[in-house]
């Protein structure tokens, strides 16, 4: 895997979270708990502004499971789902990270 081609895959992966994420924010079950739905909005924007996958991914995980311990009845489903997606585009995102960092191709980048 060179650099481009991690790029391209964390750009995919980007545009699913993203996606997902907005079908969350526009679905019905939402509606009524207008707190997630403002912080949905937040996280599409970072996710949109910077591109910052995988901290918004493991932010968003973190964020929902603190929202359904809060009141888990009647939490919406869609919420659920996106919680177990960001968990899996997390873990996705650390292995790219890491097999790119074992393949020497983020050993001496500069940000």
């Amino acid at each position: 895997m060179n650099k481009t081609e991690k790029q391209r895959e964390l750009r995919e992966i980007d545009l699913k979270l993203l996606d997902r994420l907005e079908d969350a924010y526009n679905g019905l079950e939402v509606e009524r708990w207008t707190k997630l739905k403002k912080v949905l909005g937040q996280f599409i924007n970072e996710l949109k502004n910077q591109q910052n996958i995988d901290q918004i991914s493991s932010l968003i995980c973190k964020y929902i499971a603190s929202e359904y311990m809060k009141d888990s009845e009647n939490f919406p489903k869609a919420l659920i789902d996106l919680y177990y997606e960001a968990r899996r585009i997390n873990s996705k995102c650390e292995g790219i990270e890491w097999s790119a960092t074992q393949a020497g191709l983020t050993w001496f980048e500069r940000i």
